[in-house]
C-alpha cells in the first residue's frame, strides 16, 4: 500500500500552489498521512485522492471514508455509500480526534453487515 500512499502524497503536493482552501487542506493531509500509514487498523486500507479529497477504501466494502481539512483547522470526515450514492454520517473533528474517528469508521465498515 505504500506506493498508493506515495501517489496520494504526490497528488496533494500539487495542491500546495492552489488557492487557500485547497492549499490548507493539502498541508493538513500531508501532516496527517504519516500517522495514518502507521496505524494497525489501516493495514488493508487503500488511500485515494479524488478532487483533492482523501478517500480511504476498505476491500469489499461499498462505502468510502472521505476526509477534508477545512480552513478552521478541523477535519470533515464522512462516509459515501456507493450503492445509495449519497453522503452519510458526517462529523467535524479536530486534529486530536481525527485518527480515532477514522479508526471507528473503519471498524464499523468491517462489520459483516457492511461487506
Amino acid at each position: 500500500m505504500s506506493d498508493r500512499w506515495d501517489r496520494v502524497i504526490e497528488g496533494l503536493q500539487t495542491y500546495l500552489t492552489a488557492p487557500k482552501p485547497y492549499k490548507q487542506h493539502a498541508e493538513m493531509m500531508l501532516k496527517l498521512i504519516p500517522e495514518l500509514r502507521q496505524q494497525g487498523w489501516a493495514f488493508d486500507v487503500t488511500p485515494v485522492l479524488s478532487h483533492g479529497t482523501l478517500q480511504l477504501l476498505i476491500p469489499d466494502v461499498p462505502v468510502w471514508i472521505n476526509i477534508w481539512g477545512n480552513e478552521e483547522g478541523h477535519f470533515t470526515v464522512y462516509l459515501y455509500d456507493l450503492k445509495l450514492r449519497r453522503e452519510m454520517d458526517e462529523v467535524i473533528v479536530d486534529r486530536d480526534h481525527v485518527v480515532t474517528t477514522l479508526e471507528q469508521y473503519t471498524q464499523r465498515l468491517r462489520l459483516p453487515e457492511n461487506v
